[in-house]
């Protein structure tokens, strides 16, 4: 039995579309976010603090978003994330198991607890461009484009 030729026309273009869906041609393309974090002065870190940087969509909280861990020396970071409008979380934590490290966890709580990922009121939109540079900045409490 054979098919219009519309039908074996619809079907062939459905196929193609399927081919491109799979080979990827229209899937988002991570991007590269590096950047540096500001700290108020007089706040040291130790090199054994776990500071991490969180991207976490906007519209939808369960989406992709990143993390990046913070260089504790040099206070620079990398990930890649999709592009779209992101609430920006920053966590520092002390290494658990260090003798001070519960009133370092105290202090720093006090310092950064309104950066986390569930009280930030810090915001960046990640643009499509392939590879962008950021600042955030905790005394000011914005995070800026470079």
């Amino acid at each position: 039995m054979s098919r219009p030729p519309f039908v074996s026309r619809l079907l062939g273009g459905a196929g193609l579309v399927v081919m491109l869906v799979l080979s990827g041609c229209c899937s988002v393309k991570p991007v590269k976010v590096s950047g540096k974090l500001v700290l108020p002065a007089g706040v040291k870190l130790a090199e054994t603090d776990s500071v991490v940087v969180y991207f976490s969509p906007e519209s939808d909280p369960t989406a992709t978003g990143g993390t990046a861990t913070v260089n504790p020396t040099s206070l620079t970071f990398e990930t890649t994330v999709p592009a779209g409008k992101y609430k920006v979380g920053v966590t520092v934590q002390a290494y658990p198991g260090m003798k001070e490290s519960k009133e370092r966890d105290k202090e720093i709580s006090q310092r950064f607890g309104t950066f986390g990922v569930t009280t930030t009121a810090l915001r960046y939109e990640v643009t499509k461009d392939p590879a962008q540079s950021i600042t955030i900045d905790l005394v000011k409490g914005t995070v800026t484009k470079n």
